[in-house]
C-alpha cells in the first residue's frame, strides 16, 4: 500500500470505531432497554458486552472470505440465509425462466446502488446489448416503465434472489459482489460477472476472480 492509502485505512479504522462506540451502541441500548427492561436481570451495556463475548457468529464462509486468525469461539455462518428447497416463483418469472432455451442472465446491483439512477446512456447501451442476445434477462430495475424494452428482458422492482439463483436455468449472475448476492450464486454454482462500487464488493471481486467463479 502507498501512505496515502495506510493513512486512509487508519482514518477509517478510526472513524468506524469512534461511530460503533459513541453512534451506534448507545442507539442499540436504548432498544434493548425497549424490548427487555421487563425482565428481571441486569442487562449490561452492549459497549461492556462486546468486551466479553464467548461465541461470535461471523456471517462469512472461510473460502469466500481473506485469510485471518481464528479462535473456538468464533462460528462461520455464511450462507445460513439460503434454503436448501428454494421457493416457488412467482409464475410470470417462472414462465419466463423456464421457456428460455438458451438460458437466462440474473442482473441485480442489490438495494443500495439503483440502476434507475444509472445514466440514460448507460442503460440503453445495457438495453442494446441484451437486445442482441439469444438468452433472457431478468434485470433488478427500481423502474418498470422502461419504454421500448426488449422482447427478452424482464425488470421488476423485487425480486426473490435466492429462488432465481437456485433455477437450473440461470446461467450467469451480473452482480455488484455484496456479501449474501456472492454466497448464494457459489452455493448454486452460477457463474458471477462483477460489477463492483464500494465497501467489501471489491474484495469479494477479487478473492472470487481469483478462485475463477466471479469473473471481471
Amino acid at each position: 500500500m502507498s501512505f496515502y492509502e495506510r493513512l486512509q485505512n487508519t482514518f477509517y479504522s478510526l472513524y468506524e470505531d469512534l461511530h460503533r462506540e459513541y453512534v451506534y451502541f448507545p442507539i442499540q441500548d436504548e432498544l434493548v432497554k425497549k424490548y427487555f427492561s421487563h425482565l428481571p436481570i441486569t442487562i449490561p451495556s452492549i459497549s461492556h458486552m462486546e468486551k466479553n463475548l464467548s461465541t461470535m457468529l461471523l456471517n462469512s464462509h472461510a473460502p469466500l472470505t481473506s485469510t485471518r486468525p481464528t479462535v473456538p469461539g468464533m462460528i462461520f455462518v455464511g450462507g445460513m440465509h439460503i434454503k436448501k428447497i428454494p421457493d416457488p416463483l412467482p409464475a410470470d418469472i417462472r414462465d419466463f425462466i423456464e421457456n428460455a432455451k438458451d438460458g437466462v442472465i440474473y442482473f441485480s446491483l442489490g438495494s443500495n446502488v439503483k440502476s434507475s439512477e444509472m445514466p440514460a446512456e448507460n442503460r440503453q447501451i445495457f438495453l442494446d446489448v441484451f437486445a442482441q442476445m439469444k438468452q433472457r434477462i431478468i434485470w433488478k430495475f427500481e423502474d418498470e416503465n422502461i419504454p421500448k424494452l426488449p422482447p427478452n428482458v424482464m425488470v421488476k422492482k423485487w425480486l426473490p434472489q435466492p429462488d432465481i439463483l437456485a433455477h437450473p436455468n440461470i446461467k450467469v449472475f451480473i452482480t455488484h459482489g455484496g456479501l449474501f448476492g456472492t454466497q448464494e450464486g457459489v452455493y448454486n454454482a452460477v457463474p458471477m460477472l462483477g460489477m463492483p462500487f464500494y465497501c467489501d464488493q471489491h474484495l469479494n471481486r477479487t478473492k472470487l476472480s481469483n478462485q475463477d467463479t466471479l469473473f471481471q
